[in-house]
C-alpha cells in the first residue's frame, strides 16, 4: 500500500501544480486585457458627451479633462452629482434669493428622457419674508453643486477652479420667469466675492441672452451692449426659448469667455480682476423677482406656468500635457506582456523540476502516476 499511497499524492501534487499553472495563465491573460482597456480609459472618459462638440482651444502646453458630467439619463435626480437647492439648505430646500414668488422644491426637478425639467407652478402662499410679500406662491426648480445640507459635515457635491462649463438648455418663454445658468463661490462663509452669469433670459425676451461678470465685491459688472445689434454680443439674435443651445463659459486666470453653441460671443480680459475662488453650479428658474420688475415686465398671470429644460451639465478643466493616451496604452501592454512571460517562465521552470523529481523517484524504484 505505501508505493500507492506515494503514487495518489505525487498525483495530487502534479494536479495541484497544472491547477496553479492554469490559475497563473489565466490571471495574467485577464491582467494583460485590463491593462489594454485601462490604459485607453482616459481618453474614452474625456471625449465630448453625445450632442456636445466639445470644449474650445485649451490654454496652451493643457488638455481638457472632464471634470464633471450629468445627463439625465436615468429616472430621478442623482442626489450624488446635484442638488435640487440652494447652499443655504438647512433641511427643507431654499426659497427665492432675488425676492421672487418661488420656493424650490425638490419635487419641481422632474427627470425623464433624458432631460430635467424645472418646472414654475402656481403654489398655495406660504409665509417666508424671503418672498415677495412675505409670501412664496410659486414653488419651482433648481440644480446646484452645493452642499445638501448646511448644517450637518456635507461637504460641496462639485466645485472647481478654472476651466470650461457648459450646459444645453431651452430657455422659458413667459413674462415673468427667468432662467439662469450661473457660478457662485462655494464658500461655506457664504462670501460671494464674485459671480458668473453664464447665461440667462427673461420670459418676455427669450431673444436676449444676459451674459455677465459680477466682481470687486460684486461692486462692478461686465455685460454685453444691449443694442438692437449686438443683444447678444457676437452671438445669433433668435429665439432661445424654441430649442435647446449650449451655453458655456471658458473661466481662466487671464479671461472669461462665454460661448452659445460654440461661438464666442463676449470676453472678460482684466486678469486682475478674475476670481480665482474655487465655484459651484446653479441652474434655476425664477419667478417674478427683482429684475424682471425693474424692467416693467413682472408675471403679468399669476397663475401662468413655466420650465427651463436641461438636456446636460458638463465642466472640463485643463491638465498639463503628459505621456500620450497611445504611449500609455502601450507602455502598460508592455508590462502585461513582460508579466505573462515571466510567469510563463516560471511555470516552465516548475513543471521542468516536477519532471525531474518523478524521474528521480522512478530510478529510486518508486511509482509514479503516468
Amino acid at each position: 500500500m505505501r508505493p500507492l499511497a506515494r503514487q495518489a499524492g505525487t498525483l495530487t501534487r502534479y494536479r495541484r501544480l497544472v491547477s496553479q499553472l492554469a490559475l497563473l495563465v489565466g490571471v495574467c491573460l485577464v491582467t494583460l486585457h485590463g491593462s489594454y482597456l485601462s490604459a485607453g480609459s482616459s481618453t474614452l472618459a474625456d471625449d465630448p458627451p453625445p450632442g456636445l462638440s466639445g470644449p474650445p482651444t485649451a490654454p496652451p502646453d493643457t488638455t481638457w479633462r472632464r471634470a464633471f458630467f450629468e445627463d439625465f439619463d436615468g429616472t430621478g435626480l442623482d442626489r450624488f452629482k446635484l442638488s435640487p437647492c440652494f447652499d443655504w439648505n438647512t433641511g427643507d430646500c431654499t426659497s427665492s434669493f432675488n425676492r421672487g414668488r418661488e420656493a424650490y422644491r425638490p419635487e419641481q426637478v422632474i427627470v425623464g428622457g433624458g432631460v430635467a425639467q424645472l418646472k414654475a407652478q402656481p403654489a398655495k402662499p406660504t409665509p417666508n419674508p424671503a418672498c415677495l410679500g412675505g409670501n412664496c406662491s410659486y414653488h419651482s426648480g433648481m440644480l446646484s453643486t452645493a452642499r445638501p445640507n448646511s448644517t450637518d459635515d456635507s461637504v460641496y457635491l462639485f466645485q472647481y477652479r478654472y476651466g470650461y462649463a457648459e450646459a444645453r438648455m431651452r430657455m422659458p418663454s413667459t413674462q415673468g420667469f427667468l432662467g439662469a445658468f450661473w457660478l457662485i463661490p462655494a464658500d461655506p462663509s457664504y462670501h460671494y466675492d464674485a459671480e458668473i452669469d453664464v447665461a440667462e433670459a427673461l420670459g418676455h425676451d427669450p431673444r436676449t441672452i444676459h451674459m455677465t461678470y459680477h466682481y470687486d465685491q460684486r461692486t462692478r459688472e461686465l455685460t454685453q451692449p444691449l443694442l438692437p445689434d449686438q443683444r447678444n454680443g457676437s452671438c445669433p439674435d433668435l429665439d432661445y426659448s424654441a430649442d435647446y443651445h449650449r451655453y458655456g463659459v471658458d473661466w481662466e486666470p487671464d479671461h472669461i469667455a462665454w460661448y452659445i453653441d460654440g461661438r464666442k460671443c463676449l470676453e472678460f480680459k482684466d486678469q486682475k480682476a478674475i476670481t480665482n475662488h474655487p465655484m459651484q453650479l446653479v441652474v434655476n428658474l425664477m419667478v417674478d423677482p427683482d429684475w424682471v420688475r425693474q424692467v416693467a415686465a413682472p408675471l403679468a398671470d399669476p397663475a401662468a406656468t413655466d420650465e427651463l429644460d436641461v438636456d446636460y451639465l458638463v465642466v472640463y478643466q485643463p491638465q498639463h500635457d503628459g505621456p500620450s493616451p497611445t504611449a500609455g496604452r502601450a507602455a502598460a501592454i508592455g508590462l502585461g506582456t513582460a508579466g505573462c512571460a515571466l510567469a510563463a517562465a516560471a511555470g516552465s521552470i516548475a513543471f521542468s523540476l516536477s519532471r525531474r523529481s518523478r524521474r528521480s523517484r522512478r530510478s529510486r524504484g518508486g511509482t509514479a502516476a503516468g
